[in-house]
C-alpha cells in the first residue's frame, strides 16, 4: 500500500528542499578568490580604476568610510560622504567618488554573485538578500553598530584570499546591513513614479550593453516608450510631472554621468568613449561634452584624481 502525501507533509528532506527549490538550481560555482576583492581605501588607493572596473563588470560593491570626506556621485544624484558611513551598489552603476585632501580610511569589498550564492536557496541569494530596488544607497552607522561593522570589514579583509571564510563574514556583514535598513522608513512609490524608474533603469541598462544596432537608439525617446509600452508623448509628460525634466534630458544626464565614469574611472581613449556612447566621433564627443561640463573631455580627465 503507498501512502498518499498530504499537503505540506515531507517525507524527507529531499522533499522539503525540493518544495523550497523546485528547479534545483542550487549555485555552485569553483571557489575562486577572483570573485571577491577586498581592499584598504589608505593602502589601495591607486586601485581605484581596478575597482571601478570591477564594479562595471558585474560586481557589488560595499564601501566603508572609517574617516575621511568627500562626495559620492551617482546617475541620479550626489551626496557627501562621512565617517561611519556603508554605500551599496549594485553591478554597472555608474559611480564615482570626489575625496577631499583628507586622510581616508576604511574599506572596499566587491564580490559577485556567483560568489555569495554558492549553496543558497533562491530567497537567500544576494538579490534578494539585499533590501532594495534602488541602484545604490547608503546608510550612517550608529555607534552601537560601528564596531560590529567594523570588526566585520576586519575578518573580511583578514581572510580575502580564503573562499570559505570571506563568504561567511560576507554574508554576515550583508546581514548586519539589513539591520539598518530595518531601521529605516520605507517609502511608497506610485505607477507613474514606477515607470520613471523602469525608464531611469532602462537607459542604465542600454548604456551597460551598447550594441552596434543600439547606436541610433540610445538618445531616441521613442525608442524607450516603445520598450516601456508607451507613447513618447505621454513619457515626457510623466517625466516632467515626477521630476520636473524632459525625457530627452534624463537621457542627457544618463550619458553624461557615463561619459565623466568612462574618462574617470578607466583608461578608455576619447574615441573609444564616444564610439562606446553612441557619437559620431571624438569631436562630435567633445563638442557635446563641452556643452554638458564646461571642459573638454581631455581636460576633464586630467584634472580628476584619486586620492
Amino acid at each position: 500500500m503507498h501512502n498518499k502525501r498530504k499537503p505540506g507533509h515531507y517525507t524527507s528532506m529531499e522533499d522539503y528542499l525540493h518544495q523550497l527549490n523546485p528547479d534545483n538550481d542550487f549555485r555552485v560555482a569553483t571557489e575562486r578568490t577572483q570573485q571577491i576583492a577586498v581592499f584598504k581605501r589608505e593602502e589601495e588607493h591607486t586601485q581605484c580604476r581596478l575597482i571601478t572596473e570591477l564594479h562595471r563588470s558585474g560586481y557589488y560593491k560595499i564601501s566603508y568610510i572609517a574617516a575621511g570626506s568627500g562626495t559620492f556621485h551617482t546617475a541620479d544624484h550626489h551626496f557627501d560622504i562621512a565617517p561611519g558611513m556603508i554605500v551599496v551598489t549594485k553591478p554597472a552603476a555608474a559611480l564615482r567618488w570626489e575625496l577631499t585632501d583628507a586622510v581616508q580610511t576604511g574599506f572596499y569589498v566587491l564580490f559577485a554573485a556567483d560568489f555569495y550564492d554558492v549553496g543558497l536557496l533562491p530567497l537567500y541569494r544576494i538579490a534578494n538578500a539585499l533590501q532594495t530596488t534602488t541602484g545604490c544607497w547608503y546608510y550612517q552607522t550608529t555607534p552601537d553598530t560601528r564596531d560590529l561593522l567594523s570588526d566585520l570589514f576586519q575578518q573580511l579583509h583578514r581572510h580575502r584570499h580564503q573562499p570559505a571564510f570571506a563568504r561567511h563574514y560576507l554574508r554576515l556583514l550583508v546581514a548586519a546591513i539589513n539591520q539598518l535598513n530595518d531601521n529605516q522608513a520605507h517609502t511608497y512609490q506610485t505607477r507613474s513614479e514606477a515607470t520613471i524608474k523602469d525608464f531611469q533603469l532602462l537607459i542604465d541598462t542600454r548604456l551597460s550593453h551598447i550594441s552596434d544596432m543600439d547606436h541610433a537608439d540610445l538618445f531616441s525617446v521613442k525608442t524607450y516608450a516603445h520598450a516601456l509600452k508607451l507613447d513618447d508623448n505621454y513619457l515626457n509628460t510623466l517625466c516632467k510631472a515626477i521630476t520636473g525634466k524632459s525625457a530627452g534630458a534624463i537621457i542627457k544626464e544618463k550619458v553624461a554621468a557615463e561619459a565623466r565614469l568612462l574618462l574617470s574611472g578607466t583608461t578608455l581613449s576619447i574615441s573609444e568613449i564616444a564610439y562606446r556612447l553612441c557619437f559620431y566621433d571624438a569631436a562630435h564627443f567633445s563638442h557635446w561634452f563641452r556643452k554638458i561640463q564646461q571642459q573638454s573631455p581631455t581636460a576633464y580627465r586630467a584634472a580628476f584624481m584619486y586620492k
